[in-house]
This record gives structure tokens, C-alpha cells and sequence, in this order.
């Protein structure tokens, strides 16, 4: 009880004897924090990936599918029961080797636009869940 009181004590006196209320003797410099502003906000929005299509219904389900192919392909490795067919990849590779291709072919496509072209993305999609497709099936049949 003696050390709650004391703390209360404290807590309460505290204000009073450690902190300085004073505001600075230099006065704020009210153009410079505008035109620090802006640089931030300039900043932020060079930062922004943006496409230049409106419709991003097709970059959502190219992300699904690669998703999709990932943790369908590595469950097939894993369960024995696949090997992968990609010539850039080792026939069983780490879930981290996976990974680390689909960004790296996702960031050479998004360089070269290809996500700009609604028919190749379309076409791709297509083409991605006939693998997750074949994925499945795979892992079906053989659990």
C-alpha cells in the first residue's frame, strides 16, 4: 500500500519538476516544414506501383494462380508424388526456390509491361490454371 501511494506520488509530481514546457526560443520555420511536406509527398508518390490498366482483375487472379501454383507444386514435391518440369529449376526444389522464382519472373515481366497487355494476361492466366489444374490432380490421385 506504501509503495502504490509513493509511486502515485511520483507519477503525479512528476510533471511538474522534469519536464520544460517552454516552447524554443528559434521560431518554427512554418515554409520549410511545407516544403518538407511536399518532398515527403513526392517522395510517396514516386514510391506507388500503378498499372495502367483499371481493371486489375486479371493482375488479382495472375497473383491467385501463382499462389495457387506454388503451394500446389510444393505439396506434390513434398508428398513424393511429383518432380518439377520447369528447365530453370532442379526437378525438387525448396518452397524458398519456388518462391524466389516466381518474384524474380514476375519483376522481369512487370519491366518488360507484359502486365499492360490484357490479352497476354489473360492468356497466361489461363495457361497458369491449367498447371494448378494438373497440380491438383496430381496431388489427388496420389493421396
Amino acid at each position: 500500500m506504501v509503495r502504490t501511494l509513493v509511486f502515485l506520488g511520483l507519477f503525479i509530481s512528476f510533471p511538474a519538476f522534469a519536464l520544460d514546457y517552454k516552447l524554443p526560443d528559434t521560431p518554427f520555420n512554418f515554409e520549410q516544414i511545407k516544403a518538407d511536406n511536399l518532398l515527403i509527398e513526392q517522395y510517396k508518390e514516386s514510391q506507388k506501383i500503378t498499372f495502367k490498366q483499371k481493371d486489375n482483375k486479371l493482375i488479382y487472379e495472375w497473383v491467385l494462380w501463382n499462389v495457387a501454383d506454388v503451394y500446389t507444386t510444393n505439396r506434390a514435391i513434398s508428398g513424393g508424388y511429383a518432380k518439377e518440369v520447369n528447365p530453370f529449376l532442379p526437378d525438387y526444389p525448396s518452397l524458398e526456390r519456388l518462391i524466389a522464382q516466381k518474384l524474380v519472373v514476375n519483376y522481369v515481366l512487370y519491366q518488360m509491361d507484359f502486365f499492360e497487355s490484357p490479352r497476354l494476361v489473360r492468356t497466361s492466366n489461363v495457361i497458369g490454371w491449367l498447371a494448378v489444374t494438373n497440380n491438383n490432380w496430381i496431388i489427388i490421385n496420389n493421396e
